[in-house]
């Protein structure tokens, strides 16, 4: 029996209640039309009540044979419904997601301003840290570049380390002081 009917394309399953509605509006109209009589003075005829149940049995047993020739989108009914379980799971789904990620992003502005300031502070010590290196590096090349004295512990005087070179730095000395001693007596003597 299905069969007999044609198949019908909808959009949404309520597209379907419309149709049927409109339908059942459309018979009631026409039989308030063709029954005249005591409803107009305000009383209901059984007739009228009989009329209108028949007519509710009537569409209801139209929807029933329509249903199976229904497509909604090209899916039956039973499609349809798996379908939109799937699709309202995974728009709650992604409804939390955005919900977390709109989170996220606000979290992310909140700390912009302050992560901004931790990254200025840091190019700016890096920036200092940069230029210490390089002042550095100019002291060193200047202190390299200097000329040294033969004998730099003497000349910074600081004690001579090993007890050798000490003795003979002292003995030295002292040959020094006696000619420098002797040395007006050797000048008077070849004058």
């Amino acid at each position: 029996m299905p069969q007999e009917l044609p198949r019908v394309e909808l959009e949404h399953p309520s597209d379907l209640d419309y149709i049927i509605d409109a339908v059942a509006k459309y018979a009631n109209a026409l039989a308030k039309q063709r029954v005249r009589g005591p409803s107009e003075l305000g009383v209901t005829s059984p007739l009228e009540e009989t009329l209108k149940h028949s007519i509710e049995r009537w569409v209801y047993a139209a929807r029933k044979r329509l249903v199976p020739n229904v497509l909604i989108n090209g899916l039956t009914f039973d499609e349809y419904a798996k379908r939109a379980k799937a699709l309202a799971t995974r728009v709650r789904s992604l409804s939390n997601r955005v919900d977390e990620v709109t989170e996220k992003v606000v979290a992310r502005r909140r700390s912009i301003p302050t992560e901004y300031s931790r990254a200025v502070a840091r190019h700016s010590a890096a920036l200092d840290a940069l230029a210490e290196v390089y002042e550095e590096q100019r002291r060193a090349g200047i202190l390299r570049s200097r000329k040294r004295p033969r004998f730099e512990s003497i000349a910074a005087e600081r004690p001579i380390g090993n007890p050798e070179s000490r003795a003979r730095a002292a003995e030295s000395l002292n040959n020094s002081y006696t000619r420098l001693r002797r040395l007006p007596e050797v000048l008077r003597i070849h004058e």
